[in-house]
């Protein structure tokens, strides 16, 4: 994508019904996006599916895709960091799974081994479901 273009987004505020009307000039400056294009919504009746989707609390933001990226790039970049998260998955479960491990080292390093299982499964999960977006 050429730095200049400018794209477009829908922003869904939830059920917060935060008001980002007012804001709508800066995020277009900011974020490049269109002021044509840009869509402020509580919510959505349907999510697109060839779309960027950021999540930042009960915000969800989508930005399309098509025509900005190669979709089968996008796609083989996606299974790529899906590939290597699940083997992210594997290595943590083996090691919490080892009884040495988890009696001699210390419990903030357990832990933390375990908060970091269950933040590569839950990255599994979102890019699994942003796979199946893709088709």
């Amino acid at each position: 994508m050429e730095a200049a273009r400018q794209i477009a987004a829908t922003i869904v505020t939830g059920e917060t019904a935060l008001r980002l009307d007012d804001q709508a000039p800066l995020i277009c400056r900011l974020a490049r996006v269109d002021p044509a294009q840009l869509t402020i919504v509580e919510r959505l009746d349907e999510k697109p599916t060839q779309a960027v989707t950021l999540v930042l609390g009960t915000i969800e933001v989508y930005l399309p895709l098509a025509g900005l990226v190669d979709m089968a790039a996008e796609k083989a970049r996606l299974e790529k960091e899906l590939e290597s998260t699940e083997a992210e998955v594997r290595r943590r479960e083996q090691q919490l799974a080892n009884e040495r491990f988890v009696a001699r080292a210390p419990a903030e390093v357990v832990q933390r081994e375990r908060e970091s299982l269950e933040l590569a499964r839950a990255t599994v999960e979102r890019l699994q479901a942003r796979l199946a977006e893709l088709g």
